[in-house]
């Protein structure tokens, strides 16, 4: 979790610091009873969550990012990845053939593109199909479509078996149920050579393929942005284990298909961040395995930073002792650095904040965490300042919006509002601590 130290409260009031230092002294002090330290820890349960806060998505859902300026950041490539977490609710939903036909292809992992007509597009789109179910219920699985624009519904299929696609790759993706997973997707457009798409989880490539890349002429901006749209509308379709063997059934029984059910799935996203460069799968495995919260205390920066390795190996001997000090790195450290300095923006759940609610349907915001640009093509004379490392347009805010059947998670503010202590804490504290979150336990007339 964050840092809770550095806030001081006023009055008499009891900081939240102050109550979690008694909370977890309470834990090993062997003069209270076992069972009121068992429900202490009960309680600080929600604070050890595999994730300090994530923005929940079911149903139907729409998420819009700014417009970009293209050209300035991703002439030749553009790496996206998110931490996400699936979960079986144990629900069924109710999703006839027609649904599914209507959805099909509406399934959006994300879209890049130019205008929202994929006939007169420039860009990249996403597209996920009917997610199935493993038996046992510890998996998900389904097919990624990644197509350029223009695009056209094809009328007919080819001789050869292919679609009317301009450019698309086709991709297999599982994904273990109930765990924290790096979805990585590297997209690159490298001199002489031809366009590469490519998938990986947690560091492991799954799949990879031409696909052409979005070129964008007389400064054309990408304005139709969009991710995890109707993501998981649908559920999940699982096959119903049949209650007789082979042997047991009847010829009619051996040909009909087998009955299958709908469960409800959620799609659970920590951070998201999207990058100007290629990310290695080898830098992508070493993000994997330091888990989401990383990223979510640093405003949706995957990549970590690090301090400046001295250049040992570079020089000649005729330029005297080498300055700096030897030091034996990983391989991939001098490219993390490189890297974490070229961060377009992210998205943290900690920062998302609901606006309104109608019926099932949640508006949500979280503010994009932006950096200062790049210095490599500034020019050295007068004042040197990095150029914006993002241009939206003039009526587009820094923000991603959620629309749909969506929730978010926030451990801090989902045990103050289960902790009978809460009524103890000022407002001021509560305010300056878990950033205005203090408004949830005012509704729930907790603070007076």
């Amino acid at each position: 979790m964050a840092d809770m130290g550095s806030f001081e409260g006023e009055g008499s009031g009891l900081t939240f610091t102050k109550h979690m230092h008694r909370e977890w002294k309470a834990l090993v002090d062997s003069r209270i009873p076992v069972e009121e330290r068992s429900s202490r820890a009960e309680r600080l349960r929600p604070l050890l969550s595999q994730s300090d806060a994530f923005v929940s998505l079911k149903g139907q859902t729409k998420a819009l990012l700014p417009a970009l300026d293209w050209n300035s950041s991703f002439r030749k490539s553009y790496s996206l990845l998110m931490w996400v977490r699936p979960r079986l609710t144990g629900d069924t939903v109710d999703f006839s053939a027609e649904e599914e036909l209507e959805y099909s292809g509406k399934r959006l992992l994300y879209r890049f593109s130019s205008t929202s007509d994929d006939s007169k597009a420039v860009g990249v789109s996403v597209t996920l199909s009917n997610w199935q179910a493993s038996a046992d219920g510890t998996t998900i699985e389904t097919t990624m479509t990644a197509y350029s624009l223009p695009h056209f519904q094809p009328r007919a299929v080819s001789s050869s078996g292919m679609s009317a696609f301009s450019s698309f790759v086709r991709v297999a993706l599982t994904l273990k149920v109930g765990e924290w997973q790096l979805l990585g997707v590297n997209h690159t457009f490298p001199y002489l050579k031809r366009p590469i798409w490519s998938v990986a989880i947690d560091g492991l490539v799954i799949g990879q393929g031409e696909l052409a890349y979005p070129v964008c002429e007389n400064r054309v901006e990408m304005e139709d942005n969009q991710v995890l749209n109707n993501i998981v509308v649908g559920g999940a379709e699982r096959q119903v284990a049949p209650d007789k063997t082979d042997d047991q059934k009847s010829a009619s029984e051996l040909n009909s298909k087998a009955s299958a059910v709908r469960l409800e799935l959620q799609l659970d996203l920590a951070s998201l961040a999207l990058y100007p460069d290629p990310i290695s799968t080898s830098i992508q495995a070493v993000v994997a395995e330091a888990g989401p919260n990383l990223s979510l205390q640093k405003g949706g920066r995957l990549l970590p930073t690090l301090p400046p390795v001295p250049n040992w190996s570079k020089g000649s001997s005729m330029e005297g002792p080498k300055v700096g000090i030897p030091l034996t790195v990983h391989s991939a450290a001098l490219d993390l650095q490189r890297l974490s300095g070229k961060f377009i923006f992210g998205v943290s759940a900690l920062s998302a904040r609901v606006l309104g609610q109608l019926g099932k349907s949640q508006r949500l915001v979280c503010p994009l965490t932006l950096v200062a640009g790049s210095t490599e093509s500034t020019p050295r004379v007068g004042l040197v300042r990095p150029a914006e490392p993002i241009r939206l347009a003039d009526e587009d805010v820094p923000v991603l919006y959620i629309i749909g059947e969506s929730s978010v998670f926030h451990a801090v503010s989902d045990y103050l509002l289960n902790v009978p202590e809460a009524a103890e804490f000022t407002s001021y504290n509560l305010d300056e601590t878990t950033k205005n979150l203090s408004v949830l336990l005012q509704e729930q007339n907790v603070l007076p």
